[in-house]
């Protein structure tokens, strides 16, 4: 007994067993050490994608070649507060990276997001999960929207959104982000400038209505309006919990 008690202390000074819970045999702590992850992109590599744009870490990354899109995953972090020396920088309509997944119906997303330009013309999808290419060019499955200046955020399944966050993200902000879909009408996204996982409150919002039976099959930054600029780095993908300021 007095060993548990000892190890238990141990483990929690460490960080690995603080405010956390056993997920499918792991233990997802508020540091998420113990997630596997199915994605993990940084954008300080060398691998192209179908445009020949250099600068991912993992292959497989593609485009939808109907529109003209001019994305940057090799654009300096300089002065940003991002991670690393490099990120994502999307500033065009069409604008919209996409990786494949192994079909999964049930995915925790983490991802830092900035932004120097909104466009309060219309509501904007800032980031997606959707079906497998080619049907992601048409529609995907659960996409976290932004609309206003500054704008208000939501997360969309199918036809369906939730309320929109009472919360709004300011320009030329760093923002940690976490989405999560379920495929029986659970979603839900939250985000925050400490790297702490809001699930309530004015950065917290999430539906149990949505539409969407469909498994998740890639992911995709996504700019679907002009005249914004959206920064992009540490997407990590996990088929459980992610907890806050993940590695």
């Amino acid at each position: 007994m007095r060993f548990c008690l000892y190890l238990l202390t141990c483990l929690s000074a460490c960080g690995q067993f603080v405010n956390g819970t056993l997920v499918n045999g792991n233990f997802v702590g508020t540091n998420a050490t113990a997630v596997t992850w199915i994605l993990a992109e940084g954008f300080e590599g060398s691998n192209p994608d179908t445009l020949s744009n250099i600068g991912y870490d993992n292959t497989g990354w593609r485009h939808d070649d109907g529109y003209s899109p001019t994305p940057e995953p090799h654009f300096s972090t300089s002065g940003l507060g991002l991670s690393g020396t490099y990120c994502l920088r999307l500033n065009a309509q069409g604008d919209a990276p996409w990786h494949p997944l192994t079909a999964i119906t049930e995915v925790w997303v983490y991802f830092k997001f900035r932004s120097s330009a909104w466009n309060d013309a219309a509501a904007n999808t800032i980031f997606a999960l959707t079906p497998g290419w080619p049907d992601a060019k048409a529609h995907d499955h659960c996409g976290v929207w932004v609309n206003g200046s500054p704008p208000v955020l939501y997360v969309k399944e199918g036809g369906t959104a939730s309320t929109p966050s009472v919360g709004t993200m300011a320009l030329n902000t760093t923002y940690h982000c976490w989405l999560y879909f379920k495929n029986d009408g659970h979603a839900s996204f939250g985000f925050s400038t400490d790297g702490v996982r809001p699930t309530t409150g004015n950065n917290f919002t999430s539906m149990t209505n949505g539409e969407e039976t469909g498994s998740i099959e890639g992911l995709s930054p996504w700019v679907s309006i002009a005249s914004v600029v959206f920064y992009y780095d540490d997407i990590r993908i996990s088929a459980t919990q992610i907890g806050d300021n993940p590695p």
